[in-house]
């Protein structure tokens, strides 16, 4: 039996019309430019601190903050997070030294 000219195959269930499927997708990623607006606040939010703001801007961005205290890219965080760069380096700091006592332990 053939499917009716109206149900979209590809949408997983294979119900529904295209125009249905087509505005859940719309409806869909409206929530996710939403959740990621919210957290682009929070990354520069003076409610969290430097280190919930750089942890922010890594899972953003899937990337993980330099080790070099001059690295090119700390700037580029700083702006992001609205953090100063020697917020930054204090974390990449107390980083290093976190890894540097469970290394020891």
């Amino acid at each position: 039996m053939q499917r009716p000219a109206s149900t979209n195959a590809l949408n997983g269930l294979g119900t529904g019309t295209v125009a249905e499927r087509r505005a859940q997708i719309e409806h869909e990623e409206s929530l996710l430019r939403a959740e990621r607006r919210l957290q682009l606040e929070a990354q520069r939010s003076i409610l969290s601190s430097a280190s919930e703001r750089i942890r922010l801007w890594e899972r953003l961005h899937n990337l993980h903050l330099p080790h070099n205290a001059d690295h090119k890219l700390l700037p580029t965080i700083a702006k992001e997070t609205e953090l100063t760069l020697a917020d930054i380096h204090q974390e990449q700091i107390r980083r290093n030294t976190h890894k540097a006592i469970a290394a020891s332990a």
